[in-house]
């Protein structure tokens, strides 16, 4: 890992444009940039595992980060993939201080990271932080209510053209014409597991995406050529249709 430079004007303004923390004190900000440090990890790095004590929260810059569990056959459980402006390790506070689960980035990276110190002291301090806490945790258990109903009731084409709705902005469902192409973010085996399909499931359900609505695969590139037939075929085995309550 690499520390280097980065203003803090820079993560100021970042920080300004995340839910965690909407609405504090301009000092309160100032104060984490001034702490911030950015870091650059090459791809495969492991960031953190579970137990270990968590000194740092992490924002991300650029780059995917995974968070993911070992079972005890030495399977890997992916929980979750993430991508810039998204933090993982604040939440170490309300679990003894450690983290849950292993963070790899998955390729190279930057991420800010924040001393949990300086967090413990502002949840405690300023409730407005306390409070951006509970919701940040908050549309994280709906987001993972969502994925628990996707898992029971899509089949894995579906859960695939869920993952690719989700790619789209959320105005997409108002433009007219052809919606832009999607480019996979990281490899098929990952998103694969992440969609809780082996690789040969993936590749069956692409084709049968492609069979069932108007979208076509070269690559890491999708292209949706009709943005109705790739909702109507997704949707109709979910309580949500697109754009999802649970991404807002």
């Amino acid at each position: 890992m690499a520390p280097h430079t980065s203003t803090q004007s820079d993560i100021l303004e970042r920080l300004k444009t995340t839910r965690l923390f909407a609405d504090l004190e301009l000092s309160v900000l100032e104060e984490f940039a001034s702490q911030a440090m950015v870091r650059s990890y090459p791809k495969h790095t492991l960031l953190c595992e579970p137990a270990q004590e968590a000194k740092h929260f992490y924002l991300v810059k650029s780059g995917w980060v995974k968070l993911y569990r070992d079972s005890l056959d030495g399977q890997e459980a992916v929980l979750d993939v993430l991508n810039a402006q998204q933090f993982f390790g604040e939440t170490a506070y309300f679990s003894d201080n450690s983290y849950s689960w292993y963070a790899e980035s998955i390729e190279d990276l930057e991420l800010i990271q924040f001393p949990t110190s300086l967090l413990h002291k502002h949840i405690e301090q300023t409730p407005r932080l306390a409070l951006n806490m509970i919701a940040a945790m908050s549309r994280h258990r709906a987001q993972q209510d969502g994925e628990i109903e996707r898992f029971m009731l899509q089949n894995a084409p579906q859960r695939l053209g869920c993952f690719l709705l989700r790619l789209l902005p959320a105005d997409a469902a108002k433009s007219e014409g052809p919606c832009p192409s999607i480019q996979l973010p990281y490899n098929k085996s990952l998103l694969a597991t992440r969609l809780g399909m082996t690789p040969e499931t993936f590749s069956r359900a692409l084709k049968t995406l492609q069979k069932n609505t108007d979208i076509k695969a070269s690559g890491f590139t999708i292209t949706i050529g009709n943005f109705e037939s790739l909702r109507d075929y997704t949707c109709r085995s979910c309580s949500n249709t697109f754009p999802c309550e649970d991404l807002t």
